[in-house]
């Protein structure tokens, strides 16, 4: 009796891609105000992010905008970006550094950092792991560590892929060494 087994092969997908983009005016406190960014947890982002044709590997090529979607870092799993046929789903996002509302000459900034992991899909490969780092910067007019107007913000992802398959020829040469070191146990009982 004949096996017709096929080698199973992973397609994971490799490359990087960013995305830039700003807030939505009812995300952000209005002024007056101490923090822009810094102290949110939920980023009320714009429904479009741009790429700026920044992909390589299998994200090269993505169109120049790709949808984003409002997140909460205490309500993952949320859907994070969607493009033509890759998803991005966050599963992890800490908080890798926060910097408070500082104004010279007028204008004020404060920015957080966030360290991101998830998967992202795509009809013809298999699910992915992605790591990447997410920030945004908080603008106003002000002094003295207070905004008194013009409250913006604006926001960047940079993400990698970071899946390893495993070489196929390397796990065969494992299964055939259990299978040689099985059959060499029961012969010698």
């Amino acid at each position: 009796m004949a096996l017709n087994a096929g080698v199973a092969r992973a397609a994971f997908i490799d490359g990087t891609v960013a995305f830039f983009e700003g807030f939505t005016t009812s995300a952000l406190p209005s002024a007056p105000t101490h923090s822009i960014v810094s102290g949110l947890t939920t980023f009320g982002v714009k429904a479009v992010a741009d790429t700026q044709n920044s992909g390589t590997g299998d994200f090269a090529g993505l169109p120049l905008l790709a949808n984003a979607f409002t997140f909460d870092i205490n309500a993952l799993p949320t859907l994070f970006f969607t493009t033509t046929d890759f998803t991005f789903t966050l599963l992890s996002a800490t908080q890798s550094f926060s910097k408070p509302l500082g104004c010279d000459q007028g204008r004020c900034e404060d920015a957080i950092g966030l360290s991101i992991a998830g998967v992202v899909s795509h009809p013809h490969f298999d699910a992915t792991p992605f790591m990447g780092s997410w920030t945004a910067k908080g603008f106003c007019e002000g002094s003295a560590g207070e905004c008194t107007n013009a409250v913006t913000g604006e926001w960047s992802a940079s993400i990698a892929t970071t899946a390893s398959p495993v070489p196929v020829p390397a796990t065969l040469a494992l299964l055939g060494i259990g299978l040689v070191a099985m059959l060499g146990t029961r012969r010698s009982s």
